[in-house]
């Protein structure tokens, strides 16, 4: 039970974050993931990054424990936030194929 709406970003909501995932975990177990992409270029990328974060939550990864942990891949990021070196390594790998296919 996995709910993810993507979005790119309107004009007035532009951000330093190239993307972001909020995540909220409903009361009968569903996963409602809410992507904001900011209007770039290398949409591919971007899409597979967040959508790994959110299979991270699915994975039920506490990054916020992790974050705490040397070297366990996890870095807390601005306004409670996180970054794993797991969606930047899958997104690095879409935006890879995607441009062998072109």
């Amino acid at each position: 039970h996995v709910r993810v709406r993507l979005r790119t970003a309107s004009p007035g909501e532009r951000s330093a974050m190239r993307a972001q995932t909020s995540i909220t975990r409903k009361p009968d177990g569903t996963v409602d993931a809410a992507v904001t992409i900011q209007p770039l270029a290398n949409l591919s990328e971007l899409i597979a990054h967040e959508v790994e974060h959110v299979i991270e939550q699915l994975d039920g990864i506490d990054l916020a424990a992790r974050s705490q942990l040397p070297g366990s891949g996890v870095r807390a990021a601005d306004g409670g936030m996180f970054e794993t070196i797991r969606a930047v390594r899958v997104g690095a790998q879409v935006a890879r194929e995607v441009g062998r296919a072109r």
